[in-house]
């Protein structure tokens, strides 16, 4: 998963730079990294922590479409303040997917640990880490500035 890069002010980035940054440091590298997680857990003999792995891969393959398809080119069209809605719609996802993948963490790190059940927990706890830093982008930065921005 990418690194986190909390140095960069983002607030002074275009929206558009801001969207491409998303999109490539975030959305792309998603379904290679769950990919990878059902591989492990597969191998771990982890049969409901690969349901839920795919469950996962299925919400935010879903989610991360919906926003390049539809929210990411009505911010960067100068729509922004018809967003709203579905904006908050997208938050409440947000909140959502990273309450799943700590109770997947968590079912994860209370097994007995073999190799590949820790390394199943390791990137499981990478990949909250790199959500955290995704979501809170979108939710406290791109979101808020896409809105308060004036019609374009």
């Amino acid at each position: 998963m990418p690194a986190i890069t909390t140095l960069m002010r983002w607030e002074d980035v275009p929206l558009g730079d801001l969207i491409d940054h998303i999109v490539t440091t975030y959305h792309r590298p998603l379904p290679a990294e769950l990919a990878r997680l059902q591989r492990l857990a597969r191998r771990a003999a982890r049969g409901p922590v690969d349901d839920r792995l795919a469950e996962l891969r299925d919400l935010l393959g879903e989610h991360t479409q919906r926003e390049e398809a539809l929210v990411f080119p009505w911010l960067r069209g100068g729509n922004q303040r018809s967003a709203g809605a579905l904006v908050n719609l997208l938050e409440h996802e947000h909140d959502d997917t990273l309450r799943r993948v700590r109770e997947l963490r968590g079912t994860i790190e209370d097994a007995p640990a073999s190799r590949t059940v820790r390394a199943l927990a390791a990137g499981l706890r990478a990949l909250e880490i790199a959500l955290h830093a995704h979501l809170a982008l979108e939710n406290r930065v791109l979101f808020p500035r896409a809105l308060a921005a004036p019609a374009a």
